[in-house]
């Protein structure tokens, strides 16, 4: 009894959950569905057009499928209204466009609206994609075949490969590529688009003589190790149709296919420590002058690394020796790079500023420049001779006012400087004798005279806290700059402040240099540098 009380309540069960998806189906409305070809080629499209007999409320898309090696896109809605035997019918199309991406046979499922709370879905429709290769005929044009070329198909970490885009056509009618629609696939690599000029040239494809037309190339270093497509993406083309005396323009997206590259590890068989990527094979040059200069004025000398190779991630030559006081600073320049061969070719140059905070031979150091070379799959180290100079004193570390001398020794005069001089000589007898009248009023009176104490530490302190506060609000960089370079000097002399630092020494050093590398390397600093260099020292316990 009990056994069948349960197959009972179960049948109800199962009879309950079947009449719910029923209803739930039924509450599904399947519409129209039309796709105008059932079989395309790679690069062309066709439409996919969903009519429902609606009601008044809008069309929501719930869901719209992805197809991998098709390309679905919405197109647009048309509502249509008619009147037969005095009723009202309503309609909307909705129209998308189907493009294929890749060979194959594809089944393109429902498409899912809603309206005033209903569901709609679309009719699972098949399409065919021919012609893998993805040769059109596009009417006057003629025939046209995308094609890609790869300069290699093995190369190591960092060596640049490039990637050639070719049209071929039978020469049947003008064409026009419009514009890049989908750039290459680049997962993996860096991707630099370069000018290269080829002519056209004929090339024989399943026994048609077609013209070759070269499109464009991309310069590709590789970030990774393994096996990684490149290659791809699509352009959209028009071509001229003649029907008669008139002519039309058709338009049709052209898609490239991808290819395979292997990317090799650079061998770790002799590969100096920290090595920065450089592939290829280049040359160095050093050029300076040898004039002599003045302590903390600034020297520049160029650094020309010049070869075939990864010139776009080409890193900073090396610095090693030279003298400790003495500072050296290196600013990447301009590049200059074309295509050579089958690989890239040219220079980029960087600016080395020095400057010697002594007088005497300084020595500024040399200069290293660690490579892989692909051909004999060997590193090599190229090297420049140290930076030799002559520094004399009296150069100072900011902008100075003086008496200029000539080579023979004399004194040049300048009129201004011998006003501003008089200016302060009037200036100075004028305070003394004020001062003097004051005093003798005052001795005259039986008062006493208050010695005015020397400017305490703390003063001096809260002083430049207010300079440094004023060239933030004022956003003046060159009060800014004079400011920390009083408080950085203040601070280093004086021993109970400096105990107090929270920040290390090094900090102060770093903020030193940032100093040094705008107001002598031709640097930049931005208000966030400013305001970050404030906040270390307000930090820093200075102030305290």
């Amino acid at each position: 009894m009990m056994i069948s009380d349960i197959l009972k309540k179960t049948g109800s069960m199962f009879f309950v959950i079947f009449l719910c998806a029923a209803v739930a189906e039924a509450q599904v409305k399947t519409a129209e569905t039309d796709l105008a070809k059932s079989a395309i080629e790679v690069g062309e499209s066709t439409t996919l057009t969903i009519r429902i007999t609606s009601g008044t409320g809008d069309m929501k898309q719930v869901q719209v499928p992805r197809v991998s090696g098709l390309d679905i896109t919405y197109s647009g809605m048309q509502r249509s209204f008619q009147f037969i035997n005095g009723k009202t019918w309503q309609g909307v199309s909705l129209t998308y466009t189907v493009t294929g991406e890749k060979k194959g046979s594809y089944k393109i499922p429902p498409l899912v609206f809603e309206q005033d709370g209903a569901f709609i879905k679309s009719r699972e429709v098949s399409l065919i994609v021919k012609n893998a290769s993805g040769r059109t005929t596009s009417g006057g044009g003629g025939t046209v075949m995308p094609e890609v070329v790869l300069s290699k198909k093995k190369v190591y970490l960092g060596e640049p490969v490039l990637v050639r885009y070719y049209l071929l056509t039978s020469g049947g009618g003008s064409i026009n590529i419009e514009a890049i629609e989908k750039q290459p696939e680049a997962r993996g690599f860096m991707v630099n688009r370069i000018e290269e000029n080829r002519g056209d040239d004929m090339a024989s494809r399943d026994g048609n003589e077609l013209i070759r037309s070269h499109l464009y190339t991309f310069a590709l270093i590789p970030t990774q190790t393994g096996s990684l497509e490149t290659g791809g993406g699509s352009v959209i083309m028009s071509a001229e149709r003649r029907d008669g005396f008139f002519g039309m323009m058709d338009r049709k997206r052209i898609i490239f296919d991808t290819g395979s590259l292997e990317v090799l590890p650079l061998p770790e068989k002799g590969k100096p420590a920290d090595f920065p990527g450089n592939v290829g094979t280049f040359t160095m040059k050093l050029d300076y002058d040898r004039e002599t200069l003045k302590a903390f004025n600034e020297k520049r000398a160029t650094i020309t690394i010049e070869g075939e190779g990864s010139l776009y991630l080409v890193a900073k030559p090396l610095h090693e020796g030279g003298d400790r006081d003495v500072r050296v600073l290196v600013e990447e320049g301009e590049k200059d790079i074309s295509v050579s061969g089958d690989t890239l070719k040219g220079k980029v140059t960087f600016t080395v500023t020095v400057i010697p905070e002594r007088e005497g031979s300084v020595n500024a150091g040399r200069f290293i420049f660690p490579y892989f070379n692909p051909a004999d799959k060997s590193y090599h180290t190229l090297k420049t001779g140290d930076i030799l100079l002559e520094v004399k004193g009296g150069g100072k570390s900011g902008p100075h006012m003086g008496f200029d001398t000539d080579s023979s020794g004399s004194v040049d005069f300048n009129p201004l400087y011998i006003a501003i001089i008089v200016l302060l000589v009037v200036g100075s007898i004028t305070g003394i004798v004020i001062w003097e009248r004051r005093r003798y009023r005052i001795i005259s009176r039986g008062e006493t005279i208050k010695e005015e104490k020397p400017e305490q530490e703390s003063d001096v302190l809260k002083s430049l806290e207010r300079d440094l506060s004023a060239s933030l609000f004022k956003k003046d960089s060159d009060l800014f700059f004079k400011t920390v370079d009083r408080i950085l000097g203040h601070a280093a002399g004086l021993s109970p402040a400096v105990k107090k630092l929270k920040v290390p020494g090094d900090e102060l050093d770093k903020i030193r240099d940032r100093l040094y590398a705008t107001r002598f390397g031709g640097g930049t600093m931005s208000e966030a540098d400013m305001k970050e260099i404030s906040d270390s020292l307000k930090k820093s316990g200075i102030f305290s």
